[in-house]
């Protein structure tokens, strides 16, 4: 446990949540994580970094309200712009985290060729089907939504780039804001992705067993067999062997060879349907995994959206029967949640040292509170960039504490990794 060697000299109170860490080089008046930016449990009460007191709404008009909930939302999701030394540090945290999970990443990405493979060979086993079981199968979302040809038929695929875009791209930004995720770990973007690669990983492997097992006739535009070409046909012609080529529609292009099996990588114009969507799967992982990392509203909303508004598009192109996509949602979030229980990213400080080689410390010269080692490189950092264990164990520390008091941390008690070579006791003095 810390030690606490307190020396009172004035107020008595035990309980305080804002403490100034301006000696340190920085002006952040608050201490806890989930404090910076703090919004009151009142809902038109916002305190912001600056302020002590919130601000009645009752004398306010009606869009001075909504600006103030818009401003409380930014400020409680948005915590600071990184500075030049900041950029740096957190570039070579990345660069160490994915040095180590290189492998597993590299795995995960290219088993994406692997499931284009089986995907190649549905298409083969597509093309041996008899022509009355190239006829698709009745479907409700198919027959309650228009068909959808030409120009439109691709629309759901700008809808799929756009939500894949916003997760990276808020991902990315990382690298200069400190973004405020729901769970109040900082984010590290080599972790965010090896989270994404994983789940549709799996959900990617469960997607093969299901469409390898049972083999459904795709409905869509390059798939649609023409059956009034067998009109002279037998009972026996329409059931046996592989259907008459004269039905087959503009388009059709089975693998021929090996070659095509083992490297052609089309994911739009593939045949066969494919249970279950491939397209949910990608969709809803990055929903998931926006909702995981971002705690803005309105982005979560803006994505559940488009994660809505893309349904109806994939259904009337005929890519997917509803069950693949019904299935799709629900399995894809499940596996998601079940991976984040059982493997939860490493980025406490424990991990981060042992793991990555990152070590946090606190700095015994005037600057920045914190600085982190990676590569022998010792780089400031600010004290909300702490892993959350060490962040967490100071402000309980902290809370029980009275105005003006020191904190000895020390030995194996101390929540900062320190260098290999720094055994001394740090003091870490609190001034409100």
């Amino acid at each position: 446990m810390l030690n606490a060697m307190v020396a009172h000299e004035g107020s008595s109170d035990s309980q305080f949540s804002r403490t100034n860490f301006s000696q340190f080089g920085r002006g952040e008046p608050t201490l806890a994580r989930p404090l910076l930016g703090r919004v009151s449990d009142d809902e038109d009460d916002f305190v912001s970094d600056s302020s002590e007191g919130g601000v009645s709404s009752d004398a306010e008009s009606s869009w001075k309200r909504a600006n103030k909930k818009y401003v409380k939302s930014v400020c409680a999701n948005l915590r600071d712009v990184r500075s030049g030394d900041e950029m740096l540090a957190q570039a070579w945290i990345e660069l160490a985290i994915f040095r180590k999970e290189i492998f597993f990443i590299t795995f995960t990405f290219l088993w994406n060729f692997v499931h284009s493979v089986f995907t190649n060979i549905v298409y083969v086993i597509e093309a041996e089907l008899t022509a009355a079981q190239r006829v698709p199968l009745n479907d409700l979302g198919f027959n309650m939504l228009p068909e959808l040809n030409g120009s439109w038929w691709i629309a759901s695929e700008y809808i799929f780039v756009g939500i894949i875009s916003i997760p990276i791209f808020f991902a990315v930004s990382n690298f200069f804001i400190k973004w405020r995720p729901p769970h109040q770990k900082p984010l590290y973007i080599v972790l965010v992705f090896k989270r994404i690669l994983f789940n549709v990983f799996c959900c990617q492997c469960l997607r093969i067993v299901s469409f390898m097992l049972t083999t459904l006739p795709g409905a869509s535009r390059q798939c649609l067999y023409d059956i009034d070409s067998m009109n002279n046909s037998t009972v026996f012609e329409l059931t046996h062997g592989p259907a008459n080529e004269a039905g087959n529609p503009e388009g059709w292009a089975p693998p021929d060879n090996w070659h095509d099996v083992l490297f052609r990588i089309d994911a739009t114009n593939g045949c066969g349907d494919l249970m279950f969507s491939s397209h949910t799967i990608f969709t809803m992982t990055f929903v998931c995994t926006l909702c995981k990392y971002c705690n803005w509203r309105s982005i979560q909303t803006l994505m559940i959206s488009l994660q809505v508004v893309i349904i109806p598009f994939i259904l009337a192109a005929h890519k997917h029967y509803s069950v693949d996509i019904f299935t799709a949602l629900y399995v894809t979030p499940l596996v998601y949640e079940i991976l984040w229980i059982r493997f939860p990213d490493k980025d406490s400080a424990f991990h981060l040292a042992s793991r990555y080689r990152v070590r946090f410390r606190t700095r015994k010269s005037d600057g920045a509170p914190c600085s982190v080692v990676v590569f022998n490189r010792e780089f400031p950092v600010s004290f909300e960039t702490l892993p959350y264990d060490m962040s967490n164990k100071i402000a309980s520390g902290y809370s029980a504490l009275s105005p003006s008091s020191t904190v000895s941390l020390s030995g194996s008690d101390s929540p900062f990794y320190q260098s290999d070579n720094d055994q001394s006791s740090l003091v870490v003095p609190i001034v409100v």
